[in-house]
């Protein structure tokens, strides 16, 4: 089991590379939003913090800039 969470994340981790290195804003926060248990599940409370604000952010940008 805990091999199978270690690809799960590591897989979350690629993607969220490739989706940065391609520019591909539709995939982007999507792995961010999976990212945010990696980082309450490690102790970076003020990562998970800021990225979800960070998708508020993301989330409004659409709305804002039609």
């Amino acid at each position: 089991m805990l091999w199978l969470q270690y690809m799960y994340y590591v897989d979350v981790l690629r993607t969220v590379i490739r989706a940065e290195r391609t520019i591909d804003w539709n995939l982007h926060p999507l792995r961010v939003s999976k990212m945010m248990n990696l980082f309450a599940a490690t102790g970076h409370n003020h990562y998970a913090k800021c990225a979800r604000l960070y998708l508020q952010m993301m989330e409004r940008l659409s709305m804002e800039h039609e």
